[in-house]
C-alpha cells in the first residue's frame, strides 16, 4: 500500500436498482480502481451520465436507496488505522469520517444545508460537533469563511430557502473547508455560479489545498477547470475509467479515442474552425454493450473490442489507458 495514498479505491461495482416496468439495475460504476494521493487535486471528467457523481457518492459512503454497492472497497489510510469506509454503518461514518476527515460538496446544496435552520446554526452545529470549539469562536470563523467566498455578512441569519442557488453553493463550499478536512470531494462545485464567482471559488479551493496540503477529488464536465487546477485527471466513460494521466500529459498527448474526441470537440482560442462533437451517444447503462463500452462510437474498433473489455494498462510512465490500441492485441 502506497505511503502517500489518501484514498484507495478497489474494484468498485455500484449502481441503481430502478423500478420501472419491473426492476432493472443501472450499472453506473463498473470495476473502478484508483489510488488518490495525499496533497493532490485529482480530477474526474467525462460526459454527463458516465458515473462521475455516483463514484463520488460511493467514495464518501453516501449510500441511499436506490444506490447500492455490489462489490469493492474504499480504504482511508489514517495515522493509526486503515478505515474501510463501505464497511462502516452510516452512524459510524458520521462519527469517524464525515466532515472530520472527508467533506463533500454535492451538486445540490440542499443535501448539506438543513432547511429548517438558519445559516449560522448550520455552521455552528457542524463546527462544534467536529472541532470542539465554543459557539462564539465558531460564529467568528463562519463569518470569516463567508467573506472569503464573497458572501455578505448578513446571510448568516438567513434560512437556506431565502438564498439563491449560487449563494447556497458557496455556503456549502465554505462548510466543506472550515473543518480543515484531509480530503474534499467536490462534485461540480462551481456549476451554479457565474463566471466571476466561479473563478473566485475555484481559487479559494486551490489556495486552501496549498495551505492545508490536503487532497481534493474534483468532478466536473468542464475540462478547462481540470487543466487549470488538477495534478492528475481520470477520464470516465459509461461507468469505467478509460484513461488516467497527469493533466499536462492528458491534454498534450491523450491516448484513448474517447479522450481524443472529447478534447477535439472543445473550442480553442483563436481557432475559428467548426468543432465536431462525438458521434453517437453514451450507452444505456441498464444494458451496456459487451466488450469495450466505447466501441459503438469508436473509429478504431477491432473485433475483440466487441467481446472483451480491455484492461487499464500503463502505456507510458504514470499514463494509464484502457484500449486495445495499447495492449499489443
Amino acid at each position: 500500500m502506497s505511503q502517500d495514498a489518501a484514498l484507495i479505491i478497489n474494484n468498485i461495482f455500484g449502481g441503481y436498482f430502478v423500478k420501472y416496468n419491473g426492476s432493472k439495475y443501472v450499472d453506473a460504476v463498473n470495476d473502478v480502481s484508483l489510488l488518490i494521493r495525499r496533497n493532490e487535486i485529482f480530477g474526474i471528467a467525462g460526459e454527463s451520465g458516465c458515473g462521475k457523481s455516483t463514484l463520488l457518492k460511493i467514495i464518501y459512503g453516501y449510500l441511499r436507496p436506490p444506490l447500492i454497492v455490489k462489490q469493492g472497497s474504499v480504504i482511508l489510510p489514517l495515522k493509526d488505522e486503515k478505515v474501510s469506509i463501505l464497511s462502516l454503518s452510516e452512524e459510524e461514518r458520521r462519527r469517524k469520517v464525515w466532515w472530520k476527515v472527508i467533506s463533500w460538496i454535492p451538486q445540490n446544496s440542499m443535501n448539506v444545508l438543513n432547511p429548517t435552520m438558519r445559516i449560522k446554526d448550520n455552521f455552528v452545529e457542524i463546527m462544534r460537533a467536529h472541532m470542539n470549539i465554543a459557539k462564539k469562536e465558531a460564529m467568528e470563523m463562519a463569518i470569516d469563511y463567508l467573506h472569503k467566498t464573497g458572501l455578505p455578512k448578513d446571510v448568516i441569519n438567513a434560512f437556506p430557502h431565502q438564498l439563491s442557488g449560487g449563494m447556497r453553493q458557496r455556503l456549502v463550499i465554505a462548510l466543506a473547508l472550515i473543518t480543515k478536512p484531509q480530503i474534499i470531494l467536490a462534485d461540480e462545485p462551481s456549476t451554479a455560479l457565474d463566471v466571476v464567482m466561479q473563478r473566485g471559488v475555484l481559487q479559494l479551493l486551490a489556495n486552501s489545498q496549498r495551505t492545508l496540503r490536503n487532497t481534493i477529488v474534483m468532478v466536473t464536465h468542464d475540462l478547462a477547470i481540470h487543466a487549470m487546477l488538477c495534478d492528475r485527471v481520470a477520464i470516465m466513460y459509461a461507468g469505467k475509467i478509460v484513461e488516467i494521466a497527469t493533466s499536462k500529459e492528458l491534454f498534450e498527448d491523450p491516448l484513448h479515442p474517447y479522450t481524443q474526441m472529447l478534447l477535439a470537440s472543445l473550442p480553442r482560442l483563436g481557432d475559428k474552425e467548426l468543432r465536431q462533437g462525438i458521434r453517437g451517444s453514451p450507452p444505456d447503462l441498464s444494458a451496456p454493450p459487451k466488450g469495450c463500452r466505447f466501441h459503438p462510437r469508436c473509429t478504431y474498433m477491432k473485433e475483440i473490442c466487441k467481446s472483451e473489455p480491455p484492461l487499464l494498462v500503463e502505456a507510458d510512465k504514470e499514463h494509464f489507458v484502457s484500449c486495445y490500441l495499447y495492449s499489443g492485441v
